[in-house]
């Protein structure tokens, strides 16, 4: 008999499975920290320091992560 309740079960059943919800993070992480870098370049004509692309694409994942932790899959 499992020791997790039926509602509880059912609930996790309907998200989104972990893979899927990393695999759009990290996509979207690459996707913010790719513009950012193109904005930066054309406005300060060098390239973007490593450290704020990965503050960028950091910051990017946080509200992606728990977005996608609200949505059911159709």
């Amino acid at each position: 008999m499992s020791t997790v309740p039926l509602a509880q079960e059912l609930a996790m059943s309907l998200l989104l499975p972990f893979w899927q919800r990393l695999l759009i993070t990290v996509a979207a992480m690459l996707i913010a920290s790719w513009i950012i870098g193109l904005i930066w370049q054309s406005v300060f004509s060098f390239p973007l320091p490593s450290y704020v692309g990965g503050a960028v694409g950091g910051l990017t994942a946080l509200p992606v992560w728990d977005f996608l932790k609200r949505i059911r899959p159709s």
